[in-house]
């Protein structure tokens, strides 16, 4: 996580953003491949960097519990930027999807980043989920098991939407 951040700075420092963070005080260890991890945590900051303009970005490391999961780490980014529409979010975790801004600025990207990043959470038995609101702003929750498990959803599946 904290490389990601570290990855990200520049991006960060280029716009009128503010980084809040809160990180355990110790580390959180799942098992897993390292690199497919931080690339998770990499596509959710950049993605909150890409549409947020101005405003906060807030990252929270912890170990929660999930009724599916068990104990989990727990990674939530969210950002106050544009928001994705109840309508666009079903789609959100199908590979090249993109989406018109609602401000109507154009974005770049592949519409890759979030379907790569809930296949990599699914292949670590983890989740990705979103609750967002347009004009409001987005929190992507990652969720990874603390002991390596099987997937916990049908493969294929890309990611889950949060009531």
């Amino acid at each position: 996580v904290r490389e990601a951040v570290t990855q990200l700075g520049s991006l960060l420092a280029a716009k009128p953003l503010t980084l809040e963070q809160t990180l355990p005080e110790r580390p959180i260890t799942v098992q897993g491949d390292w690199a497919k991890v931080k690339q998770i945590v990499t596509n959710l900051l950049s993605n909150a960097l890409k549409y947020t303009e101005a405003g906060t970005i807030t990252l929270t490391v912890k170990q929660a519990e999930d009724a599916e999961l068990g104990s989990v780490l727990e990674v939530a980014v969210t950002d106050t930027g544009v928001g994705i529409s109840i309508e666009d979010q079903p789609q959100l975790f199908e590979r090249f999807t993109r989406f018109r801004n609602p401000l109507g600025t154009t974005t770049s990207g592949t519409g890759l980043g979030l379907p790569i990043s809930a296949e990599y959470a699914h292949l670590h038995g983890g989740t990705i989920t979103v609750k967002s609101e347009v004009g409001v702003g987005s929190t992507f929750t990652l969720r990874l098991p603390l002991v390596a498990r099987p997937p916990a959803v049908e493969p294929g599946a890309r990611g889950a939407l949060a009531a």
